[in-house]
């Protein structure tokens, strides 16, 4: 059971390490977007919303690594903030609760990342029932800003991140909130 847990976990810290090789994190001039584009992917059948000023990040910035990940490339050299979508393949049936429970007790025993939670709160996601998890945690460089959200289904997790500065979440959150609202399974 243990390996289990530091597998999700690992999953977890893999991605906050992908999204901060990414970016600094800062968002730019461009702010918050109210048009939004449709990203579909029939490999993994989703669909999911996200700025229309955003792009979706190249395969080559993101180490093959089987997400896909949206910024605005006009902030790259100030740094943006970073949003991805991951899909954790698991070995027996589980629930967002669960699953959350297991990230958090790893986040908060990997010291190295100085895990500070803030809230989870129950939502809906695509009809499921899904759990939003911000937390602070200490990067490479500086303070990040984190929201996890775990959409369980079956022996399958979908883990949507953003990252970004943490003076700077609060400007954004009704942004991600769009875009993890819009997530649809097909």
């Amino acid at each position: 059971m243990k390996k289990r847990k530091w597998c999700s976990t690992s999953i977890a810290i893999s991605l906050f390490l992908l999204i901060v090789s990414l970016a600094g994190c800062t968002p730019g001039e461009s702010g918050e977007s109210r048009t939004f584009r449709t990203y579909k992917d029939k490999d993994y059948g989703f669909s999911i919303s996200y700025p229309r000023d955003w792009e979706i990040v190249s395969d080559e910035r993101i180490s093959g690594m089987k997400i896909v990940a949206f910024w605005n490339p006009r902030d790259e050299n100030r740094g943006k903030p970073v949003f991805t979508l991951a899909k954790d393949n698991r070995t027996a049936e589980t629930n967002s609760q669960s699953y959350f429970e297991e990230v958090r007790e790893n986040l908060e025993l990997a010291k190295i990342y100085n895990y500070s939670f803030l809230s989870k709160d129950e939502v809906v996601v695509d009809s499921m029932p899904a759990i939003k998890h911000i937390f602070n945690f200490d990067g490479d460089v500086e303070t990040l800003a984190s929201m996890q959200v775990y959409v369980a289904q079956s022996k399958s997790v979908w883990i949507m991140t953003l990252l970004c500065a943490p003076e700077h979440f609060g400007s954004l959150e009704s942004t991600f909130d769009a875009m993890v609202s819009s997530f649809h399974l097909f």
